[in-house]
């Protein structure tokens, strides 16, 4: 495992007869992965760079951002604007592949292990001279414990494709680690933590908070924020979330975000009582500003890559809790230097640890200093472009 440290950036081609970057994804939801790449194409944008943004189906919440910073091209698979689902990327890979040998974009850039698996073959079967950069935002061995027999085998035969691949980027140490572990050989592994923090952050997060909690603010406000499914954790966060109320009655429990489990949180949310205490308020544009006005930010998932909004809290001044889960929580956090630990899943600990928060916040200088400096924009492209250009 590798950080790249280049002497000097890679320059864009002048007037781009041909794309720069090419970045393949899904499709434009409001999700961690998504949100790293619009950060990296506004700022390859602004340093003039050409940059296409591939996707199965362009509908989504982010579909507009993506648009105002690069070309944005659709692939039109049926199966994805239907089911958004990742597996149904594979259904990606021809016209991924004829745009690489059509476009020949100086490199291209891809998320999630379809797609990785997309471009790397695509690398493989045409030869294709430029860059092929893939990326993997949860480690290897925790994605796989939690798949049936079938999809580990599939998981597996994806991975075996990343050697095709010019360079592969583990967005935590810990899940780099986890790439050599799976037998990448250690001059193709590179650590290079998203692009979190970002001058738009810091605007949005000055806005006027849109819930009625925040604005006007009575009650102390918890917050989590992230997709409904079993790996953030939410089930856990809302029973931490009744435990407290003994200790705690003035507060309320705020969860930002959709998914799958939409279903079974307002069921666990309804049966627990907590009907007026908690809201699942949807996506919202602007998650920032609910970061910087809630008195505790809250991550409760099961594994993690790098864990995005527990870095976005940090840099907004928020005091922060945690589970230390595998992996990039522990690294974002510095051990626990910067905010609590507990164990995953152990929603009377989590309950502890935000009960002990609320009662005695701790100074948020530091962490500040810490997320700014060490998850920006800025240092994740000096990283990046060596490796495309």
């Amino acid at each position: 495992m590798r950080n790249t440290r280049p002497g000097s950036q890679p320059q864009p081609s002048p007037r781009a007869p041909r794309p720069d970057i090419a970045v393949v994804l899904q499709h434009p939801c409001w999700g961690g992965v998504e949100r790293v790449y619009l950060n990296l194409a506004r700022h390859w944008k602004r340093a003039g760079y050409a940059v296409d943004v591939l996707f199965g189906c362009t509908e989504g919440p982010l579909a507009a951002d993506f648009r105002d910073c690069a070309t944005v091209i659709d692939l039109k698979n049926p199966f994805m604007r239907l089911h958004r689902r990742e597996r149904y990327a594979f259904f990606d890979f021809p016209k991924v592949k004829r745009y690489m040998e059509v476009s020949r974009p100086r490199s291209v850039l891809s998320a999630k292990p379809v797609s990785n698996y997309c471009v790397a073959r695509a690398k493989k079967e045409l030869g294709f001279p430029g860059n092929v950069v893939i990326s993997h935002h949860i480690d290897v061995a925790e994605g796989k414990r939690n798949l049936g027999p079938i999809q580990r085998a599939v998981g597996g035969w994806l991975v075996s494709y990343d050697c095709h691949a010019d360079a592969v980027v583990g967005v935590s140490r810990a899940v780099a680690d986890g790439l050599l572990a799976a037998g990448l050989p250690s001059g193709k592994v590179h650590t290079i933590y998203d692009p979190t923090v970002t001058d738009e952050m810091f605007r949005l997060a000055g806005e006027q908070p849109t819930h009625k909690w925040l604005n006007p603010k009575r009650d102390r406000v918890i917050l989590g924020a992230g997709r409904f499914t079993a790996q953030k954790g939410f089930d856990v966060l809302i029973r931490a979330f009744r435990t407290i109320l003994g200790r705690i009655p003035d507060c309320r429990l705020v969860i930002v975000g959709d998914g799958p489990d939409r279903g079974k949180l307002e069921g666990l949310v309804r049966d627990l009582g907590l009907a007026e205490r908690v809201d699942l308020p949807g996506y919202t544009k602007n998650p920032y500003s609910f970061m910087k006005n809630a008195d505790l930010y809250v991550l409760s998932s099961r594994y993690e890559g790098l864990a995005m909004t527990l870095i976005e809290a940090m840099a907004l001044g928020t005091p922060v809790v945690s589970t230390d889960c595998p992996s990039g929580p522990a690294e974002v956090l510095d051990g626990g230097r910067f905010g609590t630990l507990v164990p995953v899943a152990d929603h009377q600990a989590l309950a502890r640890a935000i009960v002990d928060a609320l009662a005695d916040p701790r100074s948020t200088e530091e962490q500040v200093k810490w997320a700014r400096g060490t998850f920006s924009v800025e240092a994740a492209s000096e990283k990046y472009l060596p490796l495309l250009l």
